[in-house]
């Protein structure tokens, strides 16, 4: 049996609570995730943007700002492959938005799930060569793509990689080496040697710092750069990154401006789920706004996720907002048809599988149980096979409860009230046929 134990990290909370005036139990909190010190208390409790590290501070930053100030002269072709991830989104639309702002005559690919895979492949590479593209800058993948790197660079092309992953390594004497893709520059502070403080960025911070670097060097004011702030706290909170230091700075300012974001997509993704008068917190980037971006990657392809964020009117933003919700709505039947199947796996494990449409329904994996005609978690017969009855009325209840706009505590109150009431339906349903 496992055996857990609460932290109980020493430090006098009462002191800490009095100085920065919140609750020792707060105190205890902080000091719980290894905020220590006066300053850091501080900045993890009111730290703001002037306090952001330097991107000058990343390995290969001014490498990364010098290639592209020529190329920007030279007039060449700039393609951004992304990724089709939360993350990868928002990063390449950080990238294409600001490589045009400083005059790029760039392009943009994000590979689709299915046909492409994940990352840089070397059928990209060849397309890449086809459209007469002279530099590739990747975000959110490439560190681990050497072979593909070392293709483009055979091609005559440049590469800039912008990535947050772990990098790769070789065990020589007991000692872990990178082995770095052939880029001309590489932008990640998972790098040993870069001295960059917060190696916990995601890939749309990155390429945040990236732009910023690039905007200082071509004289853009610094404000502009607070149009990013909303989808950096968007693609911290959506790709689980630390709230802490630099990341708890980004995501506060970025749900301070989120409310009145100038990005026409952002707005009407906020009015389709019904969130226009609502304070907008990590929770809704998290389970609302966050799996509309991610649903595009998964249902079709991300490049509509792309395109409702460069969404230049309104008319256009809400009817790609519209698709955006469609699509989470359809991931919500599956995973609350998961939730019930698993309800129905449970009653046959109290039942021991009572008959044969609950044996045969319950004995199959949570997720394809809820669609299988027969008896399932909602106690009756699936009205058309391959619909569960149950799936159908937790996703419905769902959409419901955020077009109430109740409290979000009392939102997963109900819904994980009706799951139990399923489960006893379920079980009392089998027991009658045992």
């Amino acid at each position: 049996m496992e055996k857990w134990v609460i932290a109980a990290k020493r430090a006098d909370f009462n002191q800490i609570g009095q100085q920065f005036h919140i609750d020792p139990v707060i105190a205890r909190l902080i000091r719980n995730r290894d905020v220590i010190g006066e300053d850091k208390i501080r900045e993890y409790l009111s730290g703001t943007v002037q306090e952001l590290p330097s991107p000058w501070l990343m390995k290969d930053m001014e490498k990364a700002v010098d290639i592209l100030e020529k190329k920007i002269s030279q007039k060449a072709k700039v393609r951004i492959i992304g990724d089709y991830d939360i993350d990868g989104v928002t990063s390449t639309y950080i990238l294409m938005k600001g490589l045009a702002r400083i005059g790029a005559d760039v392009d943009t690919y994000i590979p689709d799930r299915v046909a492409d895979g994940y990352g840089i492949h070397a059928h990209l590479i060849e397309r890449a060569e086809t459209d007469r593209i002279d530099t590739i800058v990747t975000c959110d993948n490439g560190i681990a793509a050497a072979a593909e790197i070392q293709m483009a660079k055979d091609k005559g092309m440049t590469v800039i990689i912008t990535d947050h992953h772990e990098v790769p390594y070789r065990e020589e004497k007991g000692e872990r080496q990178m082995v770095l893709p052939p880029a001309d520059a590489i932008l990640n502070p998972k790098q040993y040697d870069c001295p960059y403080p917060n190696k916990n960025l995601c890939g749309a911070v990155v390429a945040f710092k990236y732009i910023a670097a690039l905007y200082e060097r071509f004289g853009v004011p610094a404000e502009e750069l607070e149009d990013y702030y909303e989808l950096a706290a968007i693609a911290t909170v959506g790709d689980v990154m630390d709230l802490q230091g630099e990341n708890r700075i980004l995501v506060k300012e970025g749900l301070c401006r989120l409310k009145n974001t100038k990005n026409q997509g952002l707005q009407e993704l906020i009015r389709a789920n019904s969130l226009e008068d609502a304070k907008i917190t990590a929770y809704h980037i998290g389970f609302v706004l966050g799996p509309c971006i991610n649903a595009s990657g998964r249902l079709d392809t991300a490049t509509r996720s792309l395109a409702l964020l460069n969404a230049k009117t309104k008319e256009e933003a809400a009817r790609l907002a519209g698709i955006h919700v469609g699509k989470t709505v359809i991931i919500a039947f599956v995973i609350n048809g998961a939730l019930c199947g698993l309800a129905g796996a449970m009653a046959a494990a109290y039942c021991g599988g009572a008959n044969q449409d609950l044996g045969t329904t319950y004995f199959l994996p949570s997720v394809a149980a809820a669609f299988v005609g027969g008896t399932n978690a909602a106690g009756g017969k699936s009205s058309v096979v391959g619909v569960s009855i149950g799936a159908l009325m937790m996703t419905l209840m769902s959409t419901f409860l955020n077009a109430a706009k109740l409290d979000v505590g009392v939102q997963r109150l109900i819904q994980g009230v009706f799951l139990v009431f399923l489960l006893v339906v379920a079980v009392s349903d089998a027991s009658k046929k045992k």
